[in-house]
Formats: structure tokens, sequence, C-alpha cells
């Protein structure tokens, strides 16, 4: 990993917790697993900046990340270097995964499962957690 940048808020408290699930690792087999498959990230805050900043999130084919801020249009058609996606234009686009690039995302999880029954496109974090660390609030 490189030195910490301390420009992202939480950025330091983000990249220890990432190191700790062994995020590299982790990246690498969910890349091998989801060879040939789309994805668009969901969730453009602090967590996904601090990920994009120290990770090469290019082994996923990516099509763009969705956020809700995107809704007003503020934000132009890109987020850095991808595509903004309106949430509402998910669906759309047809993704085969949306990975959740939020700290907290078993509710909006749940949500964006809800809203995607009856299409081809499932929801998963971007970074691996466990039930119980989902249940707290992780």
């Amino acid at each position: 990993m490189e030195t910490y940048k301390k420009e992202i808020p939480e950025e330091y408290l983000f990249l220890r917790e990432l190191e700790k699930k062994n995020f590299s690792k982790y990246l690498r087999k969910l890349a091998n697993k989801l060879a040939g498959k789309t994805v668009i990230f969901y969730g453009a805050g602090s967590y996904f900046n601090t990920i994009n900043e120290y990770y090469n999130l290019n082994c996923l084919n990516i099509l763009g990340i969705s956020d809700i801020k995107f809704n007003d249009g503020s934000f132009g058609q890109f987020y850095g270097e991808y595509k903004a996606i309106k949430p509402d234009e998910i669906i759309k686009v047809n993704p085969d995964y949306v990975l959740l690039t939020t700290r907290y995302c078993l509710n909006l999880g749940l949500s964006l499962i809800h809203k995607f029954s009856g299409t081809k496109i499932q929801v998963k974090p971007l970074v691996n957690k466990g039930i119980f660390e989902l249940l707290n609030g992780g």
C-alpha cells in the first residue's frame, strides 16, 4: 500500500480497516470471480474515495458509479474517472453487479436487492463483510 496521504476524511481509519481485511487479496479474488461481468459502484463518499485512491480497481469491468447525490446533476457526467450514473438509471444501464462502496451497507443493500428484483442485477459489498459486522452497522 502507498504511504498514507491524509487527503480524504477518515482516510487513515478506512485504510487500517481495509488492510485488516486484506482487501488487496480479496479484490484479486473478486476480479477473477467477476471476470467478463460488468459492475457499477454504488456510493461516492469518503470510503469509496479512499479505496479508489489506494487500490487499482481497473481489474473490474466498471461501467460507472452511482450515488443519490448524482440526482441533482451537480456532478456532471463523471465522478473522477467514472461515469456518474443516477440511481434510477442503473436498471437501464443493466450491469451484472452493483458493488456497494459504502462503509455501512446493510440497509442500502437490502433496498437495492428489492429494487433490482426481477432483473439480472446482483448486489454485493465491494469490501467483504461478515454477517455480524453487517448486523452491527458495518
